[in-house]
């Protein structure tokens, strides 16, 4: 009896040593959460295989050098003409009749979307006035294909204006094979637009009785001949949640990567009038959406939709207080959104929503208390409670840098009001720095090599550590 206890209890010493040694997987999310206090962890090595790794520009060997290779700052499966995939891309999914009947666009409108830091109108219908009117203040569109399958006008799809066409929106599986057939079509005439398709949500069937939302993504990937997949999800509204935005993102953007394709995502920029009740939103709220999304990779955010809560006139020459918002968040994004796309997405944990804190993603994916990923060690709020979506971004040039997009993840409805602290560690000499709108901080770590950044609400931060 007193042989097999002291063998227990030497078992259980063995396991505890190796403790701090050990990774925590994140559901569904591909991250690496690290749950140990800050002196159980190693420092000098945090390369994947747990070995040392050769610096691939050739300087000095470093313990944690992460070498995730290069890859091009946009896929490069086809042309994409004029639309700059190396640009953060903000755009506005408009019905004709929100931006004014019968073409009742007038340069006011064009310039109040300019002015809101909008690049992109998706599905319009346009004439070459309008064409060249977007034109004139920097805005493009997506022509909308309609009726489909229409002679589509050369002088529309060619103008500098038009990155493409709005070939469907929410198809069901069914509808697949025959919107990737007129795909080609559309490719052969105009080899160099986009062919733009957007899916619905997660929590939206469409008709697709007995497919799951995965069995349509793959069916997507099946017809659909293209370097992206766009989707859209609006949690503020009485078909959707939190919980629904998360698990949409997850997928997603997790498909996304294992395709090497780009993530697009339309986001609710208007409250729940258009289902029958109004429920509002504030900028708190989109914000959460945007900063999130860009947690998970999105390269182009587009907000649904505009219309009379943002412009109080059909023409734009009024304007109400949801419009300062939109500006306000699109401003917020495009201060960073350059340096944002030197990286691309690799994984994306939550932390802090571990425990019952993790009530808004239960069943979808697994909080972690802190995470340790690339050149980060035990990154982690400070207070209970207060929660981040946290992407791990990998440099698209290979330069060996490490970045995280950190979004604030504390209370999803838009109503905290908490600042709080996140603390963590970097493996070796680097040189960090937390970019904010367009503000750009570099970090210092205090005499314990503890760097401490502050979190306001909603904010989202680009933490980027690159080597000296």
């Amino acid at each position: 009896m007193r042989s097999k206890a002291v063998t227990r209890i030497l078992a259980l010493l063995f396991v505890l040593c190796l403790l701090p040694f050990c990774t925590f997987a994140v559901t569904g999310c591909k991250d690496n959460g690290h749950g140990g206090s800050e002196t159980d962890t190693d420092f000098t090595d945090v390369s994947p295989d747990g070995g040392e790794t050769q610096d691939p520009t050739g300087g000095e060997k470093t313990g944690n050098w992460i070498d995730y290779g290069t890859t091009p700052l946009a896929p490069t499966g086809h042309s994409t003409g004029n639309f700059d995939r190396t640009k953060f891309h903000i755009g506005v999914y408009a019905f004709d009749n929100a931006l004014g009947k019968e073409g009742a666009f007038t340069e006011t409108m064009i310039k109040t979307l300019s002015d809101c830091r909008i690049d992109i109108i998706t599905n319009q219908m346009c004439d070459l006035e309008l064409a060249d009117m977007l034109q004139k203040y920097g805005l493009n569109f997506f022509y909308l294909e309609m009726p489909r399958g229409e002679n589509l006008p050369a002088e529309i799809l060619n103008h500098p204006a038009c990155y493409g066409i709005n070939l469907r929106d929410e198809p069901n599986s069914a509808d697949l094979p025959g919107v990737g057939q007129r795909l080609l079509e559309i490719r052969d005439l105009f080899p160099d637009k986009i062919s733009y398709v957007n899916l619905y949500p997660i929590q939206a069937g469409r008709g697709d009785v007995g497919n799951t939302y995965e069995g349509h993504l793959a069916d997507y990937l099946d017809n659909i001949d293209c370097d992206y997949i766009s989707y859209d999800n609006y949690p503020f509204t009485s078909g959707s949640d939190s919980r629904k935005w998360y698990a949409n993102l997850i997928t997603v953007a997790e498909l996304c990567r294992e395709n090497d394709l780009s993530l697009w995502v339309i986001a609710q920029g208007v409250g729940d009038a258009y289902y029958g009740t109004w429920w509002g939103i504030n900028a708190n709220q989109m914000r959460v959406q945007a900063y999130t999304a860009m947690a998970f990779g999105t390269e182009m955010l587009s907000w649904w939709l505009w219309a009379e809560p943002v412009s109080d006139a059909p023409d734009g020459s009024t304007l109400s207080t949801l419009y300062d918002d939109w500006k306000s968040v699109n401003t917020e994004i495009l201060g960073f959104a350059d340096e944002f796309m030197k990286y691309r997405s690799m994984s994306t944990a939550f932390v802090g929503f571990d425990g019952a804190e993790g009530w808004d993603i239960a069943g979808i994916a697994d909080g972690v208390p802190s995470l340790s990923v690339g050149a980060f060690v035990d990154f982690r709020s400070t207070e209970r409670g207060k929660k981040m979506v946290v992407g791990e971004l990998a440099p698209r040039n290979g330069d060996g840098s490490s970045a995280l997009m950190i979004a604030d993840g504390t209370k999803f409805n838009g109503s905290s009001t908490a600042t709080y602290e996140a603390t963590f560690k970097v493996a070796d000499s680097r040189t960090v720095k937390a970019y904010q709108g367009d503000t750009v901080t570099e970090l210092l770590p205090d005499e314990n090599g503890v760097y401490h950044l502050t979190v306001t609400p909603y904010a989202g931060i680009l933490l980027v550590a690159e080597r000296k």
